[in-house]
């Protein structure tokens, strides 16, 4: 490769003299702008960066193609024809040197276009060729750090490679760069230059121009001055898509059957992705503003600003943290507490326009989700989020809000809400079969919790994109959910396969299973009950038949009832307490509580014996101190109620001593009114109680048993299927 009678060379990662020389006097060199060479020919040229020169004057140029040596890192080839395109420059034509006001992303900016075309030329598609100086080394796959006199260049192997790298490990930039250094030279005797912020910048122009080329915006006129917001995103194809996935007459399928047509909709919050409150959207705005999932900046925050002041109403459910807490969550010193997200439930990809930042708590979601479904034609939405049940609430009144002709308020459309089964058991129990997905009708098997996977993708990369600025951090964010998104894509036919095949296998045993089930109720019973779900699947205004209508006491609400019962009668004839400090209720209750302590310490000391170390020993000694300090002082105040149990305590006492063996605090009996029976007399008030409580730990009892043969047996099955 030759020209004017020289010969010139490009040589990959690191090719020094062993001896450089100073530079010599005037003399031209040839280079294209971002490759330098000194005078006596030596060059110096860091990994990942290519420096263009005459060969050294002491080693023979590497043949193009030619295996490399054992030390030798192989070469770089190139299109001949490329160095048709060199311009010879002299060696003292001025350079224009960089200051601190410049602002290298802004300078590149106008060039997106040329940069896009580019890359469309080079798979063949585009017009002929430029003849620039950013377009003959696009051409020779090389990025150049800068659009006026470049200097430094990255070859699009190691853009690529890092792209991936860090989709697949999310490894940071700057791990890269001082992982390239270090192959360099790892000894730190001959560290490269810093090229740090130069690949910085080159990675977020290289992710920006590879979206928008994938999105095949550089075969419109005015491509990226005409994209829409969310174009860019990688749409799910397994979704329901009007005129592209789904038959021409699928309004008119019967109301039974358009849960088929239906969109699943997932909304969930992440906190761990906050970013500092470092630079400004002036000083680093977005390259695609609202061109993938992040929405529009200026309108978002626009939407923020005239909300501020607003206050999350308190749950009326359980004590959910994004409800409660949304007014209390720490910011100092954050831009964003998190970002917010709305994805496909079913397939769990993110959804072009319905990501954002988030401002304490999860008080901007209705944003969210409205510019998620603005642009949708269907009729039939399934929407989960974690408090569906206190958000649902107002969730007209804040569409309209944001557009008073929003098309979900009209009553043609068919929403519902579930929350997802991972967060459902936290919720009240009316909740829980209003809001499951169990019991909901054509939504199968969805579980609601695909946003959480998507967070476990996503989370890795909190430690570095919490210190970037605005626009770099939604870039980046931009560029890893299109990346998952794509490989979602990718592996759908595999998931599909697979799930329909375990769905053909495990549809026998769930038809076998319910129908033996219903073959085992009397007939009229079936009847009623059938009758009754599926006018509840038509209308959920009708009574619920999956809530349980029978109310079982707890021991909890038995004590409170009593408790409010000796309010009432406190100071008045029928008043029974005897100390001020001790009602009847509290003596037996408490002397329920150290009849379980007893229990429970008589299993532990059930698995001590002669050889047990001497800390368990200790451990169970003072458990038994404890215990026997509750019961004396619970003997006590129960003689202020029962006087005449002090004899039956000593003949116990004495019938022990007789028969030689020791009282332990585990096998004291307490003489409640149950054990006392007749030997004494007492008030029938305190066994009325005893009974009361008795009751409410039988049925406690039988709930924790319910629930504990319910894992073994599921437990059992997991292990006779898969172990």
């Amino acid at each position: 490769m030759a020209r004017g009678g020289k010969q010139f060379k490009l040589y990959h990662h690191n090719v020094k003299s062993q001896t450089p020389t100073p530079r010599a006097s005037r003399q031209k060199k040839v280079e294209h702008n971002c490759y330098a060479s000194s005078k006596d020919g030596s060059a110096s040229v860091s990994t990942t960066f290519v420096t263009m020169a005459e060969p050294p004057a002491n080693k023979a140029p590497f043949q193009t193609g030619a295996h490399p040596t054992v030390d030798a890192e192989p070469t770089i080839v190139y299109d001949p024809a490329y160095l048709e395109h060199l311009v010879e420059v002299d060696e003292d034509t001025p350079r224009r040197k960089r200051t601190a006001s410049d602002d290298p992303m802004k300078m590149w900016l106008p060039y997106r276009d040329q940069y896009l075309q580019e890359f469309i030329n080079m798979d063949g598609c585009g017009d002929r060729p430029t003849e620039s100086h950013v377009a003959q080394l696009l051409r020779s796959r090389l990025f150049p750090a800068t659009v006026i006199n470049p200097k430094t260049a990255a070859t699009f192997r190691l853009l690529k490679t890092f792209e991936l790298l860090s989709y697949e490990s999310k490894v940071s930039a700057f791990q890269f760069s001082n992982t390239l250094s270090r192959l360099t030279d790892n000894t730190g005797l001959f560290t490269p230059k810093d090229r740090y912020l130069a690949l910085l910048l080159m990675i977020r122009q290289w992710r920006h121009i590879k979206m928008l080329k994938r999105a095949a915006r550089g075969h419109e006129k005015n491509g990226i001055a005409t994209t829409k917001a969310g174009q860019c995103a990688v749409e799910c194809p397994a979704c329901p898509h009007p005129k592209k996935n789904m038959p021409a007459n699928w309004r008119d399928v019967p109301i039974n059957q358009k849960f088929k047509h239906a969109l699943h909709i997932g909304i969930d919050a992440n906190f761990q992705m906050k970013r500092k409150d470092v630079s400004s959207e002036a000083l680093d705005p977005g390259l695609g503003d609202g061109f993938a999932y992040f929405v529009e900046t200026a309108p978002y925050k626009e939407h923020l600003a005239n909300h501020k002041t607003e206050v999350e109403p308190k749950s009326n459910c359980s004590r959910h943290d994004a409800m409660n807490l949304a007014n209390s969550k720490s910011c100092h010193g954050l831009a964003a507490t998190g970002i917010g997200t709305i994805e496909c439930s079913r397939h769990d990809m993110k959804r072009p326009c319905s990501v954002g930042d988030l401002q304490v708590g999860e008080r901007n979601m209705d944003y969210l989700f409205y510019h998620s479904v603005i642009y949708s034609d269907l009729e039939c939405y399934v929407v989960s989020y974690d408090i569906a049940c206190q958000w649902s609430v107002n969730l007209c009144e804040c569409m309209f809000n944001l557009d008073h002709e929003f098309f979900m308020l009209n009553d043609s459309i068919q929403v519902r809400f579930f929350v997802p089964k991972f967060h459902l058991p936290a919720h009240i129990l009316a909740c829980r079969t209003t809001f499951s997905f169990n019991y909901g009708l054509g939504v199968g098997r969805t579980d609601g919790e695909a946003p959480e996977r998507g967070w476990a993708e996503i989370n890795p990369l909190a430690s570095s994109t919490k210190e970037m600025g605005p626009g770099s951090r939604r870039d980046a964010l931009d560029s890893h959910f299109g990346d998952y998104n794509w490989r979602k894509v990718t592996n759908m036919g595999r998931t599909f396969l697979c799930k329909f095949k375990a769905a053909s296998t495990d549809t026998i045993d769930h038809v076998t299973a319910h129908h033996q089930l219903n073959t085992s109720l009397p007939t009229d019973l079936f009847i009623k009950w059938t009758a009754e779900v599926e006018a509840w699947e038509r209308d959920p205004s009708q009574p619920n038949p999956l809530v349980s209508i029978v109310q079982t006491p707890t021991q909890a609400a038995v004590r409170r009832k009593l408790a409010e019962s000796e309010a009432l009668n406190a100071g008045t004839a029928a008043e029974t307490s005897l100390d001020e400090r001790v009602s009847p209720s509290v003596l037996i209750a408490c002397g329920l509580e150290i009849e379980v302590d007893q229990r429970a310490l008589q299993v532990e000391a059930c698995k001590i014996w002669v050889h047990s170390q001497d800390r368990q020993w200790t451990k169970l000694q003072l458990r038994a101190n404890v215990l026997q300090r509750k019961i004396t002082t619970w003997f006590g105040l129960q003689q202020v109620y029962i006087p005449g149990v002090l004899n039956l305590q000593r003949a116990k006492e004495h019938a022990a001593a007789a028969q030689r063996t020791t009282l332990l605090s585990y096998t004291r009996s307490l003489w409640l009114p149950s054990q006392i029976g007749s030997k004494l007399p007492f008030g029938l008030d305190l066994a009325d109680i005893e009974w009361q409580l008795r009751v409410a730990q039988a049925y406690e009892a039988l709930d924790s048993l319910w629930r504990l043969l319910q894992i073994q047996a599921h437990l059992w099955a997991f292990k006779d299927r898969f172990i």
